[in-house]
Parts: structure tokens; C-alpha cells; sequence
């Protein structure tokens, strides 16, 4: 080494000692003084830091510091983006310095979220609320505009369907059997296409109630055509004359004396063309005192058209049963029991309602009757036993 080097060396060491605090230049970096509250190991460095303390001529840290408002230096030791011991990340400060979780500010916003959606879906139900009830106002006017629209007859004709189903609960076809002695003629009755014995079963409690007992419902076994029901019919009468001892006595070998009537026979609907048929049988001659229909197709109607069955098709006008039976008409009473014929401008089951009418017969209106009226109807009733009377049996 260089003599003449030696003292310049030793001059930069003992500079380099006395300002170890001074930055390499070689390094880079800041050329700030450091921060009063860093403590310092190298020697002498106590001494220099409490004299920075003393003079505040430098904000902490190395950063120029504005003591205008007179505030005071730095006392924090922490740099920046430290956090101290104890303090939450996720805290803001207030407007009054306290601290304010964020979760509460996330709260709040959840909290208008759901109001928001609440009031949207608030206003959809009422939307549709609002549009249900329209709605349903205009069912309710397009049923009534229905219901003004259909026949009030078609009306009282379907509310009096399901009366009539309930008579259907009584025995099919029970035997003839002894009724007890009144002193009046027998009461037959004949139900219509479709309907049953218990039909009747209103109409014959009336008639118990009012004096006549011997009351008797036949019961069919075989409907599939009207001349089957017909001879059931006969049979069925002549039992129930027998039981109840109304034949006329007569000895062996002697010609039987003439039979006098003791039946009445009440009909409804096709029951009234199955009565008919059954008085062509030559055994009831005689023993029939009184005829009612009620809503009997004589004529046939219009409405048998609908469908093909045999039995239908011979209600059909024009059938070649209702042909073999104009040969009874007009009434002939002297040899035909008298024929009373109930019929309705509101019976929209016999089309035309006046086929239900025949010439020679009694024909007595029931107004406003639908076609199962007769069987529902006292005033029905009433008028029926007005025209079977005189009732007394020979």
C-alpha cells in the first residue's frame, strides 16, 4: 500500500465513526433524518436523538412536518400500513373518532337490500291480487250471463235429478204381496225409462197418508223392450189380485162371471206406453178401473232420436210400436178404462210436450211442471187422487 494514502484513509475512518448514521450514498435511499423514536445501538447515537427530540425540527419519520396548527410531532412508533397489537383491520374510524365495524355498514345494506326486494314483492302480489280479482269478476258475470241464458225449466229439471237418485235405494223388483183392506181399489205404479221403483216412493207415502193403502211399486227384471216390461206387468197385476183375494169366485165347470175392475194404474213416462201395451192382454180386460200418465210420450218425442236402443227407438214418433197403439186412439173409454193424461209446457223430456196428450183422454196441464215434477209434486198428488175417485173396490 501507498505511503501517501495512509493518512487519507485514516481520516475517512474516523469521519465514517463520527456520523455512522449519515447513508451510504452508494446505496441510495432516503436522506431524511430517521425518526426521533428509533433507538439507536452505535455509540454515541443517545446523545444526538435526545437533541432531535429537543429541537422538532423534523416530522417523524422523515416526513416534513406542518406545525401551523400547532400540533404535536409524532409519538407513533409505527410506520405505515403497521397496525398495532389489539386494533381490528376491519374497523373504520367515526365521525367521532371511535371505531366502526364494517359488518354494521354491510348490515345496513343487507337490511335496504331486503326491504327493496320485500316492497318489489309486495307489489307483485298486489299486482296479481288485483288481477285475480278480475278475474274472478268476470267468471262470476260470465256464469250468471250462463245461467240467465239456460232454460230456468233445464234449471229445476237438473236440482230435482238428484232427489230422484236417492229413491234408487229401495229394493229392484220385490214379489206381489197382500196389502191391507181399506176397501179401496188397488194403486199400481209404473215408472218410466231409466227409473225404478222407489221413484214412486214419495207419492205413495202421500196417498198412505191419505186413505189409500193398498199401494203397490212393480219392479221389472227384464227392460230391455218395452213388450218385456208389458207382459211383466200383467203378471205382476194378476198376482196382486189374487193375493189380496179380488178375483171373483167361481165354481169348477161354470164359465168365470165377469171381472170387475179393481186396479188403478199410475204411470210415468214410458211407463204410461208400457200400461197401454199391456191392456192389449185380453186377462186385464176389465180388471183396470183407472188410467194415469204422467208425461207419457203417446206420440213419441223427439228426443229418443239421441240414442238406439230397442226400447228407445220404440218412443221414437213414428216407431212401429207407437203405430199398433194408435189403434187405441182415439180413447175408446167403453172399452179402455178412462185415461187421464197429465202433461207440461216445461217438460223439455217430451218434445213436442203436447205428444204427451191424447185425443179422448182427460188432459189436464200441470203448469210449470218439469218432467219430474209429477213425482215430486203433492199438488201432482193431490190431482191424481182427485181423478182416480170414486176409489171404493166392488
Amino acid at each position: 500500500m501507498n505511503t501517501e494514502d495512509a493518512p487519507r484513509n485514516d481520516a475517512a475512518a474516523g469521519a465514517l465513526s463520527a456520523a455512522p448514521d449519515a447513508p451510504d450514498p452508494r446505496l441510495g435511499g432516503p436522506s431524511e433524518e430517521p425518526c426521533a423514536h428509533t433507538p439507536r445501538d452505535t455509540e454515541g447515537g443517545e446523545e444526538r436523538a435526545e437533541a432531535r427530540r429537543d429541537t422538532n425540527d423534523a416530522a417523524p419519520c422523515g416526513t416534513p412536518r406542518d406545525t401551523s396548527d400547532g400540533a404535536a410531532p409524532c409519538d407513533d412508533p409505527r410506520g405505515a400500513g403497521e397496525v398495532a397489537e389489539g386494533d381490528d383491520p376491519h374497523v373504520g374510524r367515526g365521525d367521532d373518532g371511535g371505531q366502526e365495524p364494517h359488518g354494521a355498514a354491510n348490515e345496513d345494506t343487507r337490511r335496504d337490500a331486503q326491504g327493496t326486494a320485500g316492497a318489489r314483492i309486495g307489489q307483485g302480489l298486489s299486482i296479481v291480487g288485483r288481477a285475480l280479482g278480475r278475474a274472478a269478476v268476470g267468471a262470476g258475470a260470465a256464469i250468471a250471463r250462463g245461467a240467465r241464458a239456460i232454460d230456468p225449466d233445464l234449471v229445476r229439471f237438473a236440482a230435482q235429478a238428484p232427489l230422484m237418485g236417492l229413491t234408487h235405494l229401495s229394493a229392484a223388483a220385490p214379489a206381489p204381496e197382500r196389502l191391507p183392506d181399506d176397501g179401496q181399489r188397488l194403486v199400481v205404479f209404473v215408472h218410466g225409462l231409466g227409473g225404478h221403483r222407489g221413484n214412486f216412493l214419495p207419492m205413495r207415502c202421500y196417498f198412505e197418508l191419505m186413505g189409500r193403502q193398498r199401494c203397490a211399486s212393480v219392479g221389472f227384471e227384464d227392460t230391455s223392450t218395452v213388450a218385456a216390461m208389458a207382459d211383466q206387468l200383467v203378471a205382476f197385476i194378476l198376482d196382486l189380485i189374487d193375493l189380496n183375494g179380488l178375483s171373483p169366485p167361481h165354481t169348477d165347470g161354470d164359465p168365470p162371471p165377469p171381472a170387475p175392475p179393481v186396479v188403478d194404474l199410475v204411470c210415468h213416462s214410458m211407463g204410461g206406453v208400457v200400461a197401454r201395451a199391456a191392456l192389449e192382454d185380453p186377462r186385464l180386460a176389465g180388471r183396470v178401473a183407472h188410467l194415469v200418465t204422467m208425461g207419457t210420450p203417446h206420440h213419441g218425442t223427439e228426443l229418443a232420436r239421441l240414442a238406439r236402443t230397442e226400447k228407445i227407438v220404440d218412443l221414437r214418433p213414428g216407431s212401429d210400436l207407437l203405430g199398433r197403439l194408435a189403434a187405441q186412439i182415439p180413447w175408446d173409454s167403453d172399452a179402455l178404462p178412462p185415461l187421464t193424461c197429465l202433461w207440461s209446457r216445461s217438460d223439455l223430456v217430451i218434445l213436442p210436450p203436447e205428444a204427451a196428450r191424447v185425443d179422448g183422454a182427460d188432459n189436464i196441464e200441470i203448469k210449470d211442471a218439469t218432467h219430474l215434477s209429477y213425482l215430486l209434486h203433492p199438488r201432482v198428488w193431490q190431482q191424481i187422487l182427485t181423478d182416480l175417485a170414486p176409489t171404493a173396490a166392488p
